[in-house]
């Protein structure tokens, strides 16, 4: 933060827009990662109306990624899917495979919170397709998606949650989106274990 705070004064002083913009995103990250999301959200935004006044659909891409995650964890499902959508439709035009990457793994993240299992680990095969999650996401994103895998697993068993994430791999995230809820009787017979001698 300290280093990002240095390089924003110094590329304002001489005009420098594109490292205005990777210092005001870094700052947003970092707020992010220490779960301040008022100063995440305020630098998120000013990184993000550098980028429309300069017209860079991949710097706009990042930081819809962002933001759809700063919704989501406020509770705003809605808000998250329209700014995921939006950063998916531009990274798609030049294959940034990191932010489809990110943007997948929220969506799939919204897809289980509203009971859409199936369609959650497709979303999540998708993303996984897009990244290494062991590389692209910080502390807290990782964790965010273990707790995902865990869910699902859960949820779908570990044969059919397996089935359908290495499927979702294979889809594009239109295709991956559009995956819906099997019917109840064609759903599979599941014994749901819950960890430590939890009940539903």
């Amino acid at each position: 933060a300290t280093l990002a705070q240095e390089l924003l004064t110094i590329a304002g002083a001489v005009g420098d827009q594109e490292s205005q913009f990777h210092a005001l995103f870094t700052l947003g990250d970092v707020a992010k990662s220490q779960g301040d999301d008022v100063h995440a959200l305020h630098f998120y935004q000013q990184s993000f109306m550098m980028a429309r006044v300069a017209d860079d659909q991949r710097n706009r891409s990042m930081v819809l990624s962002r933001l759809g995650e700063l919704a989501l964890r406020r509770g705003n499902h809605e808000e998250a899917v329209t700014h995921y959508k939006e950063s998916l439709s531009l990274a798609s035009t030049f294959e940034d495979r990191a932010v489809i990457g990110w943007s997948l793994l929220g969506l799939a993240r919204i897809a289980r919170a509203e009971g859409h299992y199936w369609r959650a680990a497709s979303l999540l095969g998708a993303g996984e397709a897009c990244l290494n999650t062991s590389l692209d996401l910080d502390l807290v994103a990782r964790t965010a998606y273990e707790r995902d895998v865990a869910a699902l697993q859960t949820y779908l068993g570990a044969d059919v949650y397996r089935q359908m994430r290495d499927e979702g791999r294979e889809l594009t995230p239109e295709q991956a989106l559009a995956v819906t809820e099997p019917a109840p009787a064609e759903q599979p017979s599941r014994h749901i274990l819950y960890p430590d001698g939890l009940t539903a």
